[in-house]
């Protein structure tokens, strides 16, 4: 996972999915306690920086309501920029709710006799890297950071692209995210 909020350009997608590839097989070795305990501290973190978050949000949507007076921003784009404090207890709460869903990691999901004494077996296991290009939502960072970390995408970095009217808010919720990692593993 990065440790940073990335602005390169596109240029550099392939550097940084390389890179995310790397920190996969890292993540793959965590055990599934850990990856609990880094979810709960993301959730913690965020409510924690929930001023920050508030704050970064409202230098977000100041830029924005310049460019809805301009008809550069659409007034329901605009709208799903704003957070309250709810929001952040509500993210914060979801990433809690993931990290006590079953985990998915390490499962055998079948079982295939191919020959005597040959038997193919299927297990589920954290592959891959995640891109998300997003627009018009604050509360992505969380959602997606969540079940990157356990369920879904268990195991998975990621790489994200925001709007750069988010930049504020997304680097806020970023650095929850990464300082509640950071802390557990």
């Amino acid at each position: 996972m990065s440790k940073t909020l990335s602005t390169r350009p596109l240029a550099d997608v392939a550097s940084i999915a390389r890179s995310a590839r790397e920190a996969s097989r890292k993540l793959a070795l965590l055990s599934g306690e850990t990856r609990n305990a880094a979810l709960l501290t993301i959730a913690d973190a965020l409510e924690g920086n929930g001023g920050w978050v508030l704050a970064a949000n409202a230098k977000d949507c100041a830029a924005a309501e310049t460019l809805a007076s301009t008809g550069e921003m659409t007034p329901a784009m605009l709208s799903r920029l704003r957070i309250k404090e709810s929001g952040i207890a509500e993210m914060a709460a979801r990433i809690r709710e993931v990290a006590n869903l079953p985990d998915p990691l390490g499962k055998r999901l079948a079982a295939t006799e191919l020959d005597q004494g040959l038997i193919l077996h299927k297990e589920s296991c954290a592959l891959g890297v995640i891109a998300v290009v997003f627009e018009s939502r604050p509360d992505v960072v969380p959602q997606v950071a969540s079940p990157s970390g356990e369920r879904r995408f268990a195991g998975f970095p990621m790489y994200l692209r925001s709007p750069s009217n988010y930049c504020n808010l997304v680097r806020m919720c970023w650095n929850s995210c990464v300082s509640g990692v950071k802390s557990i593993c």
